[in-house]
């Protein structure tokens, strides 16, 4: 190894913790956490209701299945803005 990029390698060790301690990181780990449960909940709830059938997933099915895409859409914009934020 060079000793330019071991001195690279060193950079980023030291540089990685000091990422993590942001406060605007914390909340998008939290919020794609919430995110991501609330995706699995939704989820649990339309496959539970389409195992099941009758009246509420005739209702609420195709509305259950909707807002799982609309989260799981929004959990992964999340996660690229985490990524992007680390990134730099």
């Amino acid at each position: 190894m060079s000793r330019r990029s071991a001195a690279a390698l060193s950079l980023v060790a030291t540089a990685a913790p000091v990422l993590y301690d942001r406060p605007m990181s914390k909340l998008l780990s939290y919020l794609v956490i919430g995110l991501m449960i609330a995706v699995l909940a939704v989820l649990f709830t339309g496959v539970g209701a389409m195992l099941r059938g009758g009246e509420f997933n005739r209702k609420y099915g195709n509305k259950l299945m909707q807002w799982r895409v609309m989260l799981q859409f929004a959990a992964v914009m999340l996660m690229l803005l985490f990524f992007i934020l680390h990134a730099t």
